[in-house]
């Protein structure tokens, strides 16, 4: 993966002998060792690199989450769902499970009405369309608009405007 040999030593002791405590209102457990398990998404971030890299240029990754992105014109074939049943199929082998409910399509077309999508899924699950999804925290529009993300900003700015 790229990681320099020096580094290795200290990516395991940082994964060995961890422990934790739980805070209730403002009381502190005691801290117990953990025997297993690595700190939320190590795991799948170290283990996403590889499915990104088969995937190429089709997606975008940023620590957990990954983007599959397509560019085509009408009379082509879409190879979208192939990518996502090699993801599938990926996961399956590295003993992940996917969750379809927190995935999402989008069609980006400046046409009016929109060419039909196509089905796209995970497993046997359908993926919904959208019209809008936060991606990395920009909004992005179907039509490339900006409508949403300037008044997510706009809301942002004003709250914290009012705590001045």
């Amino acid at each position: 993966m790229g990681v320099r040999r020096s580094i290795v030593p200290w990516i395991c002791d940082f994964l060995r002998n961890r422990q934790q405590c739980v805070r209730y209102n403002s009381v502190l457990s005691d801290y117990s060792t953990l025997h297993g398990g690595v700190p939320q998404g190590t795991k799948f971030q170290i283990l996403i690199n590889e499915a990104a890299q088969e995937a190429g240029s089709r997606c975008w990754k940023y620590v957990d989450d990954l983007t599959f992105a397509e560019n085509f014109s009408g009379g082509c074939a879409s190879s979208l769902q192939d990518d996502l049943d090699q993801f599938s199929e990926w996961a399956s082998d590295s003993h992940l499970k996917l969750n379809p409910s927190k995935c999402q399509a989008m069609q980006i077309a400046f046409s009016n009405p929109l060419p039909p999508h196509r089905d796209l899924r995970i497993g046997t699950e359908p993926l919904s369309y959208v019209t809008e999804a936060k991606v990395l925290g920009l909004w992005l529009q179907n039509k490339l608009k900006w409508n949403v993300q300037m008044d997510a900003m706009l809301k942002r700015a004003n709250s914290r405007y009012s705590i001045i």
